[in-house]
């Protein structure tokens, strides 16, 4: 059991990360490598983790004593830390976007195009194959009948061949 309390908030920081960089990659009309979406996430997570930690302070706050507002005190909690959550969404897009506007990825091509430019090499060199193929055939037919020709003018030569 101590195991799960120590990996708690690493194991949070990494599936966060990667699920917000997966949001961010497939968010954007344009697509990027999948590494420059990092950033934005990881800023996201730290803001996350910050806020969930003063969220926590602030509850233990609100919730502690006696308050004409009792019942409303945690869906008001639910709503700040909500609002938080989205913020820090839209900080580490905006991060993501300000990075993708100072330094442009490389023309990026996903993993379909690049399958499908490698279909049309592959098909490309297979016809070249087989025009070297026809190219040798007739050749070696020409040769060949030069051959022919040439054994059949010899015929009335006489001598080794």
């Amino acid at each position: 059991m101590d195991v799960l309390v120590e990996l708690y908030w690493p194991l949070v920081g990494v599936l966060g990360i990667m699920s917000l960089t997966g949001l961010f990659h497939v968010s954007t009309p344009a697509r990027s490598p999948f590494w420059r979406d990092l950033p934005g996430a990881l800023l996201t997570v730290v803001l996350w983790v910050v806020s969930s930690i003063l969220i926590r302070r602030w509850a233990e706050l609100a919730a502690g004593g006696f308050s004409v507002f009792g019942p409303l005190t945690a869906p008001i909690i639910l709503m700040v830390y909500l609002y938080f959550l989205s913020f820090a969404i839209l900080v580490g897009a905006s991060l993501n976007a300000a990075i993708r506007r100072l330094w442009p990825p490389p023309e990026y091509r996903g993993p379909t195009a690049r399958v499908n430019e490698w279909w049309e090499e592959r098909r490309a060199d297979r016809e070249l194959r087989r025009a070297e193929r026809e190219a040798l055939a007739v050749r070696s037919r020409e040769s060949e009948e030069d051959e022919e020709l040439r054994l059949a003018a010899m015929d009335g030569i006489p001598g080794p061949r």
